[in-house]
């Protein structure tokens, strides 16, 4: 095997028998080693993007949970004084009808009662409650939905990207590592490291007599 570049390391020795595939020398490679460190230092910083973007989805996933529960708590009190308001307006009507009242005067003495406008403003107080909870939900879903989540899903693909280059750089580099094209044993090594190979070296680096 004869190739250019300057040797690094060689791995085999004399008389070792070796399958193929095994590594037998390697070239030196400063520019794709550099591009590898490149490529790997991108992908720590995407990592940590993503991590951030991730994080910031977490917290908005959780204040989209607390909020559904507010919101839920919200629509509790709300049925729960509806129905307080209900009775209390039943109850007068019942008191009424007994005492002979004339239902057409009913409405004007409700409006005067002051227990069961005391229930009308928590029904009240409660509806408007549980919108405002609703809101805050449905601003808490729009950060996740449209603010968060393609972030996240933009830091993921930077990651894959990244992370697809650093194999490329890798697979470049090891392309400057020569291997045995079938199995044999290594008759002699003519190569050290720092030794430099080219079209004018009249010997090759080593000789592998096939089994």
């Amino acid at each position: 095997v004869l190739q250019a570049g300057q040797v690094v390391e060689v791995f085999v020795k004399q008389g070792e028998e070796v399958k193929a595939g095994a590594r037998l020398y390697r070239f030196s490679a400063p520019i794709l080693d550099a591009k590898v460190s490149e490529a790997e230092k991108a992908v720590d910083i995407a990592r940590a993007k993503l991590a951030e973007a991730q994080a910031g989805a977490d917290y908005y996933a959780q204040e989209v949970a607390l909020q559904e529960q507010y919101v839920k708590e919200a629509e509790t009190k709300v049925d729960l004084s509806l129905k307080a308001r209900q009775l209390g307006d039943y109850q007068y009507r019942e008191k009424y009808k007994g005492q002979g009242i004339d239902a057409a005067r009913w409405p004007e003495l409700l409006k005067n009662e002051p227990e069961l406008y005391d229930l009308y403003v928590k029904h009240a107080t409660a509806e408007s409650d549980r919108n405002l909870a609703k809101s805050k939900l449905a601003v808490a879903r729009a950060g996740l939905d449209k603010k968060v989540t393609p972030l996240v899903a933009v830091a993921a693909a930077e990651v894959k990207r990244y992370e697809a280059a650093v194999a490329d750089a890798r697979a470049l580099v090891e392309s400057c590592t020569v291997t045995a094209k079938a199995d044999g044993t290594v008759e002699r090594v003519s190569v050290s490291p720092g030794d430099t190979m080219g079209i004018s070296s009249h010997a090759p680096a080593l000789v592998l007599i096939p089994a």
